[in-house]
């Protein structure tokens, strides 16, 4: 990527210790701004999205592990401001009920769960 003084500017990718990927996208003042793929160690995906200040900041996927998705939302200083859906889980035909410090995302009648979902508990670096 480009370095101008000692600062990563642009785009580019950083790595982890044993060689695998740690962070690949737009960097500003030697943080992750802008669009950007930060990976586990083990080399799957951690998040794909948009950052300010290395923070999760803007619409974005968070994936566990194992590289699957967990999640999309819109962030905020890495906490979730609102859960959104894949394009999978609409087709589906699955809701979103906001129920203040987690979220329901499945079917629902009447604003009120009904059948298969799933349950998000916010915290610190959302679902």
């Amino acid at each position: 990527g480009e370095m101008w003084d000692k600062i990563y500017e642009g785009e580019g990718t950083s790595y982890f210790e044993n060689g695998r990927k740690q962070y690949e996208g737009s960097w500003e003042n030697n943080e992750f701004t802008g669009f950007g793929i930060l990976y586990h160690r083990s080399g799957e995906k951690r998040f794909e999205g948009h950052f300010r200040n290395s923070e999760f900041d803007g619409i974005g996927e968070k994936f566990d592990y194992n590289g699957s998705l967990i999640c999309r939302a819109k962030w905020k200083h890495n906490r979730i401001e609102k859960l959104l859906m894949t394009e999978k889980q609409r087709k589906m035909g699955f809701d979103i009920l906001d129920l203040g410090d987690s979220y329901y995302m499945g079917f629902v009648k009447n604003e009120k769960r009904n059948g298969y979902g799933k349950f998000f508990i916010i915290y610190l670096f959302g679902c």
